[in-house]
């Protein structure tokens, strides 16, 4: 990844391209952090105008299996939320369309809104003008996600040292670079295990890590923010 981001990001426009730290093992560091989340859904034909009464009936059935095993995976009351999705389309459709409805008990008067936004889903998804109401709305399927909130890891801050890089640098190494001017260029090569919070420098330039390597493009500068991300920026 951090060896094409930066050619990426030109690609696209983007002026500012975060390599953070624990890149190698993001998807890792990101289920560490993330809530657990348990669902259950039902298949149930609820045709407009939508009886709100059924709908809420099914929703607090399903709320309540749920918050039986959030409990039991030790999750208190109040750290418990949930995410209430149906799954709608027009009469005699094949796909659905996912609408989420607000939390609570559903009154009459929620029953246009969850229908109007149904359409203007629908147009999101199908272009302006697709929406098609007068043919009849229906509800296929009721999801509910439940999710349990987890104590989210503090990122440590470390002092901002300033911009010279150079306590950091290995060397330097004929490598090539695509772009504006391709071809092979002289790198500074640095050790991002020296670099600090802070520190500038300039491409063409290799920064190496245990895990990964970052490519700085002669068109792009590197900084290591205090979180020590390195910022490569076009």
């Amino acid at each position: 990844g951090p060896v094409h981001a930066a050619a990426y990001g030109a690609e696209l426009g983007i002026r500012s391209v975060y390599v953070f730290p624990m890149s190698p093992m993001f998807s890792a560091f990101g289920v560490a952090s993330s809530d657990v989340v348990h669902t259950k859904m039902i298949t149930r034909h609820l045709v407009a105008p939508i009886d709100m009464a059924a709908l809420n009936r099914e929703i607090a059935a399903l709320q309540a299996d749920l918050g039986k095993v959030m409990k039991a995976e030790g999750f208190p009351e109040n750290l418990i939320g949930f995410r209430r999705t149906v799954y709608m389309r027009y009469t005699r459709q094949v796909n659905e369309v996912p609408v989420q409805i607000p939390p609570g008990a559903l009154e009459r008067a929620d029953r246009r809104e969850i229908e109007q936004a149904f359409n203007a889903k629908y147009e999101e998804m199908y272009g302006r003008g697709a929406g098609h109401p007068e043919a009849g709305i229906e509800i296929i399927s009721i999801a509910i996600d439940a999710l349990g909130n987890t104590v989210k890891p503090m990122l440590p801050r470390t002092p901002i040292v300033g911009p010279d890089s150079s306590g950091a640098k290995k060397g330097s190494r004929r490598a090539y670079f695509t772009g504006a001017n391709p071809g092979f260029k002289e790198a500074a090569v640095y050790d991002y295990t020296r670099l600090k919070a802070g520190n500038l420098l300039a491409g063409p330039a290799i920064i190496e890590t245990p895990f990964t390597t970052v490519i700085v493009p002669e068109s792009h500068t590197a900084e290591v923010d205090e979180f020590l991300n390195v910022i490569l920026r076009h």
